[in-house]
């Protein structure tokens, strides 16, 4: 029962993503592009990973894209969707997509169902520290400040 629910809430989570109001619109800026959803949580997320911007690489962890997704990460969400039976496949590449990035993204917070804001930062910033010092607690705090 759970995995037809998953399956529901990734499908219709897809549907929003490919809504009129959920297009990616390029800023005449530059290479800057806003993807549009009303979700102003995801909204967030990819503000504070990437500003944006689609072509962000880390140096350091090689995390790319939006979401600044990983390779472990796309390993991680590639065995979610075996074990629940979605007939989805991603490469680190496809987190240049927006739309893919977001598809990932989507899928790991829907799996591990974290309980509050705090959690879903620990799910995706991680629980440890970076290179740089940032905790997942300073990444909720600047996460809610996006927010507000």
């Amino acid at each position: 029962m759970k995995k037809l629910i998953l399956l529901l809430i990734i499908w219709l989570s897809w549907l929003q993503c490919h809504a009129p109001e959920s297009k990616i619109i390029p800023v005449p800026k530059g290479e800057i592009f806003y993807l549009w959803t009303s979700c102003p949580i995801e909204r967030a997320f990819i503000r504070l990973e990437s500003n944006f911007k689609t072509d962000v690489v880390n140096s350091v962890s090689g995390a790319i894209g939006v979401l600044q997704i990983t390779t472990v990460m796309i390993a991680d969400v590639n065995k979610i969707c075996k074990r629940i039976g979605l007939k989805r496949h991603y490469k680190i590449q496809d987190a240049f997509s927006p739309e893919k990035s977001l598809e990932i993204f989507r899928i790991a917070i829907i799996w591990y169902d974290p309980a509050d804001l705090q959690e879903a930062c620990k799910i995706w910033f991680g629980r440890g520290r970076q290179h740089d010092g940032w905790t997942w607690k300073e990444y909720h705090k600047k996460l809610v400040g996006y927010l507000n």
